[in-house]
């Protein structure tokens, strides 16, 4: 008996070792219009916010239970220079406005070049629930280019604000598609691990007996 609980031991750590994760998307604040091949007539050429060392665009989100991020993104335009950031900062409220430095309130940052495209880039963070803001940008953390967020996006009602410093205030372009995606673990994976689970329950069940 001591030899069959110690192969269920092992069995299940090694399954807790191998459980998975696949990407979820936890807040994003427009769902994609792709203008990445313009109509014929240039109907559907994309409009863009401008994003540099004075002027960052971020929107503020809401979680309720503790998440693991793995990625952060949005839908740049092709009319960028060199780097910005993106970063996810701490807000004491639902829909707060920034009341200080993006740097000075940052949790996790990344540095990248946008390429035009619905890019995604690495960030691995833990948010506990609370609220918090995920803002894009330049001048900080070694970013020194400029980029944009493509319009025309299909708009989900979310709070964005802008600016820079320590001033910020609503914006009214809620049509740029800004995005978080969280690492979950796979429902396969979860239900070999509680397996595991019940049957190292049996077999202490029975060890007792």
């Amino acid at each position: 008996m001591k030899s069959l609980r110690s192969r269920l031991l092992i069995a299940l750590f090694a399954c807790l070792l191998q459980t998975g994760a696949y990407a979820a998307s936890l807040f994003e604040t427009a769902g994609f219009v792709d203008f990445t091949s313009p109509a014929q007539d240039g109907s559907n050429e994309p409009g863009g916010y401008f994003l540099d060392d004075s002027r960052f665009i971020g929107a503020s989100f809401q979680i309720a239970s503790a998440q693991d991020v793995q990625s952060i993104g949005g839908y740049f335009t092709e009319f960028s220079s060199g780097s910005i950031f993106g970063a996810i900062i701490a807000l004491p409220s639902p829909n707060a406005l920034p009341t200080a430095s993006i740097d000075s309130l940052a949790l996790a940052h990344v540095v990248f070049t946008p390429n035009g495209t619905d890019q995604l880039v690495n960030l691995a963070v833990h948010l506990n629930p609370g609220s918090y803001a995920l803002v894009f940008g330049s001048g900080l953390f070694g970013a020194t280019g400029t980029s944009g967020l493509v319009s025309f996006q299909d708009a989900v009602g979310a709070t964005l604000f802008s600016g820079a410093g320590t001033s910020f205030a609503s914006f009214d372009g809620t049509d740029v598609r800004m995005r978080l995606v969280a690492a979950v673990p796979e429902p396969s994976e979860m239900a070999l691990m509680l397996a595991g689970l019940l049957m190292l329950g049996m077999v202490a069940r029975r060890r007792r007996a």
